[in-house]
């Protein structure tokens, strides 16, 4: 681990001690924590099997509130991709101030905050646990590496929620994510987002985020998500449709994700989880050969033991189809599971 990576998760541990230690009935500070585990079984064309244990990430908080509206969050990323050595970074570090005006609310952060279309996605799915969405987050696993967005970036955040039926997100970042904080170039990513709420449990949302990442080029995307929200019920779906216009090349990127997420308790009497998902992405970049479509569906089954601990059996059925080569297909069984403490 490399010592600024150890020297990070030492002031995390120094944070923590000593918010329990002087921590006392009129105190604020909020300390919590959540891992995600996994085992997993690859299966190739040849029916080949390779299965893996692994803890992918382990998130730690701190919470303390300020007076009046202010508060400040601390959160540390621990984990790995792809076989790499666990590395910590943090993931949130922002100052916060709310404000009640009645038929408004508004809400102000600042530092390394989390972005606005991702973390609305991942609100209106609550399937982070098993794997990040794939329309934004991981949208470069179905895009032949090209990246859409991060789920964290330093810079600052404006939000005004209206009657608490219509929320407007204004946003700028750095643009190179929570694990890049020093810009690769002056530009900066700016977001608007868009989350109407109708009626009961109905949201619909508009994504938008565009990027001057160099000087002849620009990246952005915009799109919408329609999805219903309840206790036991989440159903949505997302749509995105993305450009990389560096001089006079033009790649066009379309993204898209469906997902179902039933929490069984109130309609059988058993903590059952059902949930599904699919993605689907599309490449059509100007370079020849460079064409792909890459599709992915996942179903899966599984049990909330208690109110932190969740766990299920995930499939995974994943198409690759580039314009150039043969297509490849990939398929792995998981176990999943999610523990909050």
């Amino acid at each position: 681990m490399r010592s600024k990576t150890l020297g990070l998760f030492l002031a995390l541990a120094v944070l923590m001690t000593a918010g329990a230690l002087y921590a006392d009935d009129s105190s604020s500070i909020k300390i919590k924590g959540k891992m995600y585990a996994q085992m997993s079984t690859d299966i190739d064309d040849e029916g080949a099997r390779e299965t893996n244990f692994s803890v992918t990430r382990v998130y730690m908080t701190m919470k303390k509130k300020l007076g009046n509206g202010w508060s400040v969050r601390f959160t540390t990323d621990i984990g790995t991709e792809d076989g790499e050595p666990y590395d910590v970074y943090a993931k949130y570090a922002y100052i916060q101030k709310k404000m009640d005006l009645g038929v408004v609310s508004l809400k102000a952060q600042y530092g390394l905050i989390g972005t606005p279309n991702i973390g609305k996605t991942d609100k209106m799915m609550d399937l982070r646990w098993i794997y990040n969405d794939y329309s934004l987050d991981k949208a470069k696993e179905f895009l032949g590496g090209h990246s859409l967005d991060n789920s964290a970036d330093m810079g600052a955040s404006v939000s005004a929620k209206i009657m608490k039926k219509v929320e407007v997100i204004g946003a700028v970042t750095n643009g190179e994510g929570y694990k890049d904080t020093k810009p690769n170039y002056d530009g900066k990513a700016y977001y608007g987002t868009l989350q109407i709420n109708p009626f009961a449990d109905l949201y619909v949302n508009g994504y938008y985020r565009t990027e001057k990442s160099a000087a002849s080029r620009t990246e952005s995307y915009f799109g919408g998500g329609l999805g219903w929200k309840a206790k036991n019920m989440m159903i949505g779906g997302n749509y995105i449709m993305a450009k990389d216009e560096n001089g006079s090349v033009e790649d066009e990127y379309t993204t898209m994700e469906f997902w179902a997420h039933l929490k069984m308790q109130e309609f059988i009497g058993m903590p059952l989880i059902i949930a599904a998902r699919y993605g689907a992405g599309s490449a059509d970049k100007e370079a020849a050969g460079a064409d792909s479509d890459t599709s992915v569906i996942g179903v899966g089954v599984g049990y909330q033991f208690t109110k932190s601990f969740r766990a299920i059996a995930w499939f995974e059925n994943a198409e690759y189809d580039p314009e150039v080569g043969d297509s490849t297909k990939e398929q792995v069984f998981y176990l999943k599971s999610e523990a909050k403490f």
